[in-house]
């Protein structure tokens, strides 16, 4: 990314274009993951390749242009974060075939777009520009004819493939190869795609202009030929057939059973309102939509008994025209019907998990409903389906796909090799916290219970010693560090290592309470072990007790001065101009108010930490002298406390009595309701306003 950010651009682009240019290019530096600023940062590129490329068209080439340089680099870079956009795929190849003119480099980003780990393979129109670019630019017409059929096996059955249909058929017509567009034809009616009837329009005017010409042998051959193979027994002499009895055939066996099964599916798929991914989010109803679908369809198809596919009804009514064969002829039709049939349902399932993952690529509900669809059907193509979820799809960098993904693979170690799974899940781990999320703690603590719990000690001590390091906020530090001296006392017995982790923490942040209760669990825990030794347990006590404030580590100072400056402050500030009341009227009490709470609380802690304490000295230790001091210690904070709530309550009587008072006398009118309802409207809309122009 720093590569596309550093390359020049000519003086001659009109200054404020470079101004926002810039500005794009801190905002993705800072956060490179922003949709919207990359796709603002992309079409003022195409703007200015445009503008510039008819400027100097006669005057310099397209490889002496510094934006269009950019703008390759920068459709590169963005498709690597957000590979499921479709249209910059094309547009990328299309410019890439503009300026290089380099057939393999056109073809590798295509090739790219439609790798199901790097890119978007179930898209019908990627497909169909892929093939018509490769029609185009190959006089290989073998190399042409196969990626057609490799479109149509991948996504010849979606509802929106009539324009990958189209150009195969467009093409072999151009050959005049009319045989193979006959089998195409017949292939494509049997899709319950959104254009059925089109499809089967254009069928009808192709077969009425071969009836008119010299080909309709071939027209009558193909019929035979497909209708033999679906066991209808009809004779060979072509003056005794029928064209138009054949085309009837080939309407009630192909296309009117595409037709129901299209009726059945066509309220769900037109019900999609976004068939495509978009970072915007889906409203309720429509991912509602969505899991409607996905529940009545796996339903039909594998839990409904009673109804059949159009394809076993197809079956059936073949069967009462099928001759009487031996029974283990039959008998092997039949298993092999029934393996084909549970393998299209498969295919269909599979292929409408495949478009929701993309059309709610971010919603991971889609995403585990395709799990537990393959592991109730005991599918093969799990792991690789959390491969591209962790490493390739939009929620890779989300800590619990990682996590889940490792304990699918350790639940699963009993029916594998138990060391290549070891191996493998420890790279899902180490994967996840020192790539995808660096110094995320809930990641780094399931990677230690995970050798924990395979006894790798070496491990865990490893990554308490060295990871530290990684955390950014202080509250994962702190949390780690506990978690570190808990380890060490309860699984290796250190309880001097263990001892100055606590001490040394309590020493840097006083107002933490966890901390003082760990501490107290590890050192009563020292003493179970070693009953004679209680010179730690009593120095604890002594530092409890001769505490006075426990402030919590005061690490928001800079913030504070920082939100002097805040939009929430801007926003007071300009509605004070318009004659709004101004709540900072009052700074030093309020300051006076904040250090009275601080105060207060250091109580409190003090008071929780105490009671806890005595509560492990009566449990365990009922002899020890000590429990008196701490009894009498609470007693004196607990009258502090009730002495500090009825000033504050006097306090707080005496300041309402004097604003009533000023208020009368300076005929100050009291706010009604309504006038505070319109003050916080007022203040959200200039909120609004102000957040929009920064």
């Amino acid at each position: 990314m720093e590569d596309l950010f550093n390359l020049s651009l000519t003086n001659n682009i009109n200054p404020t274009a470079t101004k926002y240019l810039q500005s794009y290019e801190t905002t993705l530096k800072n956060n490179p993951n922003d949709f919207y600023i990359w796709e603002k940062y992309i079409t003022l590129l195409e703007s200015l390749n445009a503008n510039i490329t008819t400027d100097n068209q006669n005057h310099t080439t397209n490889n002496e242009n510094p934006i269009t340089t950019k703008l390759l680099s920068a459709y590169n870079i963005f498709l690597q974060k957000f590979p499921l956009l479709y249209g910059y795929w094309k547009k990328y190849a299309e410019l890439t075939h503009l300026i290089t003119k380099d057939f393999k480099k056109v073809i590798s980003i295509y090739e790219r777009a439609i790798d199901i780990k790097t890119g978007i393979q179930n898209n019908p129109d990627l497909w169909s520009n892929y093939c018509i670019y490769v029609a185009e630019q190959s006089s290989d017409l073998n190399e042409i004819r196969t990626l057609f059929e490799r479109a149509i096996t991948i996504i010849g059955n979606d509802y929106y493939s009539r324009i990958l249909w189209e150009k195969y058929i467009e093409f072999e017509i151009s050959q005049e190869e009319y045989e193979n567009v006959i089998k195409l034809y017949k292939r494509a009616i049997q899709i319950p795609s959104r254009d059925l009837t089109l499809i089967w329009s254009q069928f009808k005017e192709f077969f009425k202009n071969l009836k008119q010409s010299s080909k309709i042998d071939l027209l009558k051959r193909e019929f035979i030929l497909s209708l033999q193979q679906n066991n209808l027994n009809l004779e060979n002499n072509n003056e005794k057939i029928n064209l138009n009895e054949l085309f009837n055939e080939w309407r009630d066996l192909y296309y009117r059973p595409s037709k129901k099964e299209l009726e059945r599916i066509r309220n769900y798929e037109d019900g999609i309102r976004r068939p495509y991914f978009h970072v915007q989010p889906f409203q309720e109803h429509e991912l509602n939509h969505f899991r409607k679908y996905l529940e009545d369809e796996e339903n039909y198809l594998f839990n409904n008994n009673q109804s059949n596919t159009f394809t076993n009804e197809l079956n059936n009514e073949l069967n009462n025209n099928m001759m009487k064969d031996d029974m283990n002829e039959e008998e092997k039709k039949d298993n092999n019907n029934e393996e084909e049939e549970k393998k299209r349902k498969m295919d269909r399932m599979i292929s409408l998990f495949e478009r929701m993952i993309v059309y709610g690529a971010f919603y991971i509900e889609f995403w585990n409903r395709y799990f537990q669809f393959l592991e109730k059907h005991k599918s093969d193509k799990i792991i690789s389906l959390y491969e591209r979820l962790t490493k390739y799809s939009v929620l890779k960098d989300k800590y619990y796909i990682h996590l889940k993904y490792a304990e699918y693979l350790e639940l699963n170690t009993l029916q594998d090799n138990l060391e290549n799974n070891m191996e493998q899940i420890e790279q899902v781990y180490n994967h996840l916290i020192y790539n995808q999320c660096i110094g995320h703690l809930e990641s780094v603590m399931q990677t230690i219970y995970f050798y924990k719990r395979n006894l790798n000690y070496l491990k865990v001590n490893e990554l308490f010693k060295n990871y530290l390091q990684n955390f950014k906020d202080e509250f994962s530090k702190i949390y780690f560090q506990l978690e570190h001296a808990k380890y060490l006392y309860q699984f290796e017995n250190n309880f001097n290592e263990s001892r100055n982790i606590y001490l040394n923490l309590l020493n840097n942040i006083k107002g933490m309470k966890c901390i003082y209760l760990e501490y107290i669990n590890m050192e009563c825990q020292y003493i179970l072990m070693n009953r004679n030794d209680f010179n730690y347990f009593n120095n604890l006590i002594d530092f409890i007790l001769n505490l006075e404030y426990y402030t919590t580590k005061n690490s928001n100072n800079n913030k504070e001065e920082e939100e002097k400056e805040s939009m929430d402050h801007l926003v007071k500030k300009y509605l004070n101009m318009w004659g709004m009341p101004n709540k900072e009227d009052n700074n030093n009490s309020n300051n006076n108010e904040k250090k009275r709470v601080e105060y207060e609380l250091s109580i409190n802690l003090k008071i929780e930490i105490l009671n806890y304490l005595k509560k492990q000295l009566g449990m365990y230790f009922n002899n020890l002298k000590k429990i008196q001091q701490v009894k009498e210690t609470l007693e004196k904070l607990q009258l502090e406390q009730s002495e500090t709530i009825r000033k504050r309550r006097l306090q707080s009587t005496d300041q309402s009595s004097s604003k009533k008072v000023m208020s009368e006398t300076n005929n100050i009118p009291q706010w009604t309701f309504e006038q505070y309802q319109q003050y916080y409207q007022q203040y959200y809309q200039y909120y609004q306003q102000f957040t929009n122009i920064l």
